[in-house]
């Protein structure tokens, strides 16, 4: 897999860790690309695709914990490329198998199917076909697309039904939001999480702070025994989903975020654990939605969740999104009222100057790479034309409190830009008369969630549960 797909963007066994606790698989320089792996000199893929035209199988598991099915989709296709150039397609394959790491006995009767078919000179795709959990392409979408007008251009200044019109063209026609109920599951043993169905069928994991705990975010009403609660909306993360990965730098969410004394809810975003069907066909199902669309859906209908748990005081739900999580954060904090606040870290850099030049993937990344945003598509060049930016997001979710957490070294975003896009959404925060309600953290690291940072973010959940609410 391409380390540019398994950095702590990722939650994966980045070169950082492949190094640190395998050194001798590789060579040390890798180390020196930490945090900056987009400047690798190559990459994994090219190692690949030194096998062709020769016969090869990529074989991989679902859950395996040091891999990326979405990662490893953009390999094969880049090495396949090369079979296709070579005149042999027929000589490369992908196979999938449940389960983690290891391997199963399917795998090896998989494996000496291939060697038979290698040895004879058999076709290996017709084994193996390429049946990817995330397809995409960009140019196929668009033709399906039937002609609509495109928003005119807003800043900051703009009133906040008139982002939230925005937001939902960006995010594609609204999937019909369930009216299911909320059913909550008791574990046996009194530490394991509690099991939550919501919305269209998701399942989430509901995490209490142990007794000891319950008083870190102090009550400041009288609401009894309801504690703060927070919605954790975590990486792009798919074999692991919410509960993050080996490459996990600081502790897990649902470790931290309890003993800062908040109930925590956590499931998986579509795409990740067992939501890979889902991920595979929903295009086919939804081609005038978008997938950021969907996972913002899906957060609204986990804050439907934490608020039907009778534990929880409703009025002190927050969010706390990383990377992935924390561009849906954003989209969740101007399209619903509900949340009382949201820290996003490492969640965006700004759309009109994240150009191809950047260094970042640019808008492209967005639309034509992860297909979480299509409607970015039109403005690849035309980036400045974009309708909507990220300083009039973070506006629309004045006056309540906001913490953006924005590593300097972090290569998937422009720091100065993000730095500059939280001070023009303060200009809105002092409108509102909540100039301190807006806050931005610079760690000078690259991308990462460390024990540091989880603990700024928990020392700020606790001050916002204890404030007085923002005049609505």
């Amino acid at each position: 897999m391409s380390f540019c797909f398994s950095d702590q963007y990722y939650f994966y066994a980045s070169a950082e860790g492949l190094t640190r606790g395998f050194p001798t698989w590789r060579t040390p320089r890798l180390r020196l690309f930490t945090g900056r792996e987009n400047q690798l000199p190559a990459d994994n893929h090219l190692i690949y695709a030194l096998v062709a035209p020769r016969p090869l199988i990529m074989s991989t598991a679902l859950h395996d914990p040091v891999e990326n099915t979405w990662g490893i989709e953009r390999v094969f296709e880049q090495v396949q490329a090369v079979y296709k150039l070579l005149g042999r397609a027929e000589n490369i394959g992908l196979r999938y198998r449940p389960g983690p790491h290891a391997p199963d006995e399917g795998a090896y009767a998989a494996h000496n199917e291939f060697l038979l078919r290698a040895i004879a000179g058999d076709n290996i795709a017709e084994a193996f076909p390429y049946q990817p959990y995330h397809p995409w392409n960009y140019e196929v979408w668009e033709a399906k697309q039937k002609p609509g007008a495109t928003p005119t251009r807003v800043t900051r200044e703009a009133s906040r039904e008139a982002v939230a019109e925005r937001v939902a063209w960006l995010l594609g026609t609204a999937i019909k939001r369930s009216q299911g109920t909320t059913v909550f599951k008791l574990p046996s043993k009194a530490t394991d999480a509690v099991k939550v169905t919501f919305g269209p069928g998701l399942h989430g994991d509901l995490y209490y702070p142990a007794s000891q705990q319950r008083d870190l975010a102090v009550k400041r009403n009288s609401q009894g025994e309801k504690l703060p609660a927070v919605l954790w909306l975590g990486s792009f993360n798919t074999s692991a989903g919410y509960k993050q990965g080996p490459g996990t730098s600081g502790a897990l969410a649902q470790d931290f975020l309890p003993k800062a004394g908040f109930i925590t809810l956590g499931y998986d975003p579509i795409g990740t654990r067992d939501r890979h069907q889902e991920r595979r066909v929903f295009y086919d199902q939804y081609p005038d939605k978008s997938l950021m669309g969907k996972m913002v859906e899906d957060a609204r209908d986990a804050i439907d969740a934490l608020a039907a748990c009778p534990k929880v005081d409703p009025e002190r739900i927050f969010v706390v999104g990383y990377g992935m999580g924390g561009m849906v954060t954003t989209f969740l904090m101007a399209l619903d009222e509900r949340p009382a606040g949201a820290a996003i870290i490492a969640g965006f850099t700004p759309f009109r100057t994240d150009t191809d030049e950047r260094g970042t993937g640019g808008v492209r990344r967005w639309s034509h790479l992860y297909g979480w945003l299509p409607q970015l598509g039109q403005f690849v060049g035309q980036e400045a034309d974009i309708p909507l930016d990220f300083d009039a997001i973070l506006g629309a979710a004045a006056p309540r409190p906001l913490l953006v957490m924005a590593p300097t070294r972090d290569w998937h975003a422009s720091h100065h830009d993000v730095a500059a896009a939280v001070s023009a959404a303060q200009t809105t925060y002092q409108q509102r008369s909540a100039p301190d309600r807006l806050t931005l953290l610079s760690p000078d690291r690259w991308l990462e969630y460390n024990t540091s940072m989880q603990t700024q973010t928990a020392e700020w959940l606790r001050r916002a549960a204890v404030a007085e609410p923002p005049a609505k």
